[in-house]
Order: structure tokens, then sequence, then C-alpha cells
């Protein structure tokens, strides 16, 4: 999605403005992935997913020393009744059970975190481009992505001058 987004929001917006200067137009390319990791507020949604991570591992640890004594108990402890052990087993399922949706719920929320943090650096980053693309005179922007993109030299990746612009625009 944000390949195409990128390649289209450039092409479709720019094209017409400076193929007829010379006929001959300023394609540069895009690590989009990079620019999220790289750029500030990419470092700072990366540092808030694994506080998000570190927090519910720490939040989770319980149930599962619960789930490990548990089976630890079923496994060594021979003078355990049939009824007994059946009920602990059953205890066991329900931890397992417990413990799968706790995980999915924390996946289900790291992934929106990511998802929000992602939407919002690319609501900044959009203008941060077009204001490139427009003081640079690119005419075409393309996201360097393999069979996507399948050479670009140097002098075309445009990369590090966008991390660097919009760490200096969004001041973070």
């Amino acid at each position: 999605m944000k390949r195409l987004f990128f390649a289209l929001l450039m092409t479709s917006a720019l094209l017409p403005s400076s193929l007829g200067q010379d006929n001959k137009p300023m394609v540069v390319v895009i690590n989009v992935d990079r620019v999220y990791l790289v750029c500030n507020m990419g470092q700072q949604l990366a540092a808030k997913l694994d506080k998000f991570t570190k927090d519910a591992q720490k939040e989770g640890r319980p149930l599962a020393d619960k789930a490990q004594q548990l089976q630890q108990k079923l496994t060594t402890d021979n003078t355990l009744s049939p009824e007994d052990r059946g009920k602990m087993q059953r205890e066991l399922e329900s931890l397992a059970i417990e413990i799968k949706r706790f995980n999915d719920d924390k996946k289900r929320q790291a992934q929106i975190m990511q998802d929000e943090g992602l939407k919002a650096i690319e609501e900044k980053l959009k203008p941060v481009l077009a204001d490139m693309a427009k003081s640079q005179g690119w005419d075409v922007l393309l996201n360097k992505v393999p069979n996507i993109v399948i050479m670009a030299g140097p002098a075309a990746d445009v990369t590090d001058k966008v991390i660097e612009e919009f760490n200096k625009v969004t001041g973070s």
C-alpha cells in the first residue's frame, strides 16, 4: 500500500508540471521503509512498541508461571488422584486458552499502535515529499523496492535527504 501510494502520489501530482521543460523527467527513488525506520518519529514508534512488548511480557508472566507450575506438578506428582489430575488438566487447558487470548489481544493492540504510528508518519511525510519534489524538481518519486525498481544509482536515491528534511520539519 505504501509503495503504490507514494508512486502514484508523486507521478500524478508532479509529472504535468515539469515534463514540458526539457522532456527529461527527473526520476528519483526513496526507500520508504527505511524512512519509516530511521526517521525520529519512526525511532520513537519503535521505542514505544518495544516498551509495550516488554510491559505485555511482564503482565503475562504470572499466567505463564502458573501454567508452568501446574504442568510441572502434573508431570512430577505421582500421588495425585485421577480426579485431581483431571481437574488440574482442565485448569491447565483453561490457562492455555487464557494465555492465548492474552497474547492475541496484546498482538492486536501492538498492531493497532503500529498502524496508527505509521499513519501519523505518513500524514506528516506527504507534505514534506510534495515540498521537496517541488523544490528539487522531482517529476517521479518511486519507492525503492525489489522487483519494482530494478536499478537505481546512488544519485537517484534521495532517502537520506528525505529523512533529514522530515526530521527537520517534524522537529522530532
